[in-house]
């Protein structure tokens, strides 16, 4: 894959992207006020449906670009101290992407509620993208995998604000990919348009190497790129 546009339509995230938004709303819990306030929410979402655009541009990249805390991918480099959990030979495939679900933006005539609901939805249908983009990247390397025939493992995706990656890295997707393909901009360093966007990597394995967990305990972040850090001791 190089800068592959990968359009993902409603009909491969609505499922997951309900149940992205019962859980993220806390909707999901019984009773008649959570039902009606559901009924709601999905009724908004039919309402929304032309915002609801999700694509992606990805790019792979071999597992040799990887070395210690370094992946050097088409000579931009990113820094990651989860780069350092990988054996290089367990590696099967570095695949850097940015995605986005769409702009959700312009609702300043709906309601206070209706504006949560949509501002829900993009986040549902990031996630649902997410998962669906996960799935082409499988269907590319079990093509690659038919002559190694090799058993793999492809982790979650992780990017800047994750394992020690300074936010400031999100610049080097946009020199990385083709970002314009699918209608994304980056405003400043960190603030990418449409908001509800995301970049990252998605890192498959065959030794079975798992990510440290996303938690404080486990964090294996430096003090100066975690904003919740910043906020409790500065």
């Amino acid at each position: 894959m190089k800068n592959q546009i990968i359009k993902i339509t409603r009909e491969e995230t609505d499922s997951s992207a309900a149940e992205f938004f019962m859980k993220i709303s806390g909707l999901s819990n019984i009773g008649d006020k959570n039902e009606r306030m559901l009924r709601q929410g999905i009724c908004l979402r039919d309402r929304i449906q032309d915002k609801i655009n999700i694509r992606a541009v990805v790019s792979s990249f071999p597992c040799t670009a990887m070395k210690r805390n370094i992946a050097m991918l088409n000579d931009v480099m990113f820094e990651c101290n989860a780069f350092q959990s990988f054996d290089p030979n367990g590696v099967r495939g570095i695949y850097a992407f940015i995605l986005t679900a769409g702009d959700f933006n312009n609702n300043e005539h709906a309601s206070v509620l209706d504006q949560l609901y949509i501002d829900i939805w993009g986040t549902s249908y990031v996630e649902a993208g997410l998962s669906v983009l996960k799935w082409y990247i499988e269907q590319d390397l079990i093509e690659g995998a038919q002559q190694s025939n090799k058993d793999f493992t492809i982790l979650d995706h992780f990017g800047p604000g994750f394992y020690g990656m300074d936010i400031s890295q999100l610049k080097r997707f946009f020199i990385l990919l083709d970002s314009d393909s699918i209608g994304v901009k980056l405003e400043s360093r960190s603030l990418m348009i449409p908001i509800k966007s995301c970049a990252g990597f998605f890192i498959a394995v065959d030794d079975g190497t798992k990510l440290p967990k996303s938690d404080c305990k486990n964090c294996r972040a430096e003090y100066k790129n975690c904003l919740f850090c910043h906020s409790v001791f500065n």
